[in-house]
């Protein structure tokens, strides 16, 4: 009889469990989960531009790639000293699947001591990026002189000069002998 009493105790505690515990929470429920991806263009940054008498070499970074992979990363460019470069401008770029991480890309065949503006950006199927514009200007090659303005240059200056080997040359003032070891430029 004891065993009969011990068993309806149990049966008795496992209904009323039953019963009780959906007031107190269980241990399954209909959970709702949102996921929210960023959603945009990547993120790029102009890094550096190392500049050569005719040529640059410019340096980017990905570091976001937005809600979407980046299909094309390159550089615009423009010649000139103000303005921002857009990507209807001149570029250096290339195509592919991309992900965060730097790159570089290299304009050659520019001219010589000549300012440029220059940018990153990046694409995606978001949208479009840049990165802040840059300004640098290619270099004069160790063996020339530029010269700009106007005032007087003494003959000395081009002493023990052996010879001297121009490939061209643009003219738009004339010189004038002023003695022996000076001459004048004038517009």
């Amino acid at each position: 009889m004891k065993i009969l009493k011990v068993a309806a105790f149990i049966v008795v505690v496992i209904a009323l469990c039953f019963y009780t515990l959906p007031m107190f929470g269980s241990n399954t429920a209909d959970v709702d989960v949102t996921v929210t991806m960023a959603s945009g263009p990547p993120v790029v940054q102009t890094v550096s531009i190392v500049t050569g008498e005719t040529s640059f070499t410019a340096n980017g970074y990905i570091s976001s790639l937005g809600g979407a992979y980046v299909y094309e990363r390159g550089f615009c460019y423009i010649q000139g000293e103000s303005g921002d470069p857009i990507i209807t401008d001149s570029l250096l770029y290339e195509s592919g699947n991309f992900t965060v991480g730097a790159y570089a890309l290299i304009a050659s065949g520019l001219p010589i001591n000549t300012p440029y503006r220059v940018r990153a950006y990046a694409i995606n199927s978001l949208g479009i990026s840049y990165g802040d514009t840059i300004s640098t200007i290619t270099t004069i090659p160790d063996n020339m002189v530029v010269i700009t303005g106007t005032g007087t240059i003494p003959a000395s200056v081009f002493a023990g000069i052996v010879s001297v080997n121009i490939s061209s040359i643009k003219v738009s003032v004339s010189a004038n002998v002023v003695n022996d070891t000076e001459f004048e430029i004038n517009r």
